[in-house]
């Protein structure tokens, strides 16, 4: 993503992007305040960032980067189980399912960003 296909998808796409984000995130930290625990900082924050990086993730999809946009959700999932395994006091296996949805996403979008130049550099 360039600063010219960022600018050229306009200003009323930037102004929905935010209403929509920040009204996410308002009712992500709503939410916790009525179902988290005593402490419920984490819950807080891992549901913020599922929120942050599904926005990201529309913007990649709008730019065309589909790998990137997936590897994004797939992250943000990861967010969200361990937002809701917080929530819960992590039973069974939801921090590492979540850890493990945040890890592969990762690297799906580092793939979908930087494949290029590991393939360039082994020669394929």
């Amino acid at each position: 993503m360039d600063p010219d296909s960022l600018r050229a998808l306009g200003r009323r796409f930037w102004y929905a992007w935010g209403t929509v984000t920040l009204a996410s995130i308002a009712a992500v930290l709503a939410t916790t305040v009525v179902v988290a625990p005593a402490d419920p900082w984490l819950v807080a924050l891992t549901g913020v960032l599922a929120v942050v990086f599904v926005a990201l993730a529309t913007v990649s999809q709008t730019q065309g980067d589909r790998l990137d946009a997936a590897g994004t959700v797939v992250a943000a999932v990861g967010w969200a189980v361990w937002s809701v395994g917080a929530a819960v006091g992590f039973p069974g296996r939801t921090f590492w399912t979540g850890w493990t949805l945040i890890a592969v996403g990762a690297a799906v979008g580092l793939w979908a960003d930087h494949g290029h130049r590991v393939r360039a550099a082994v020669g394929v």
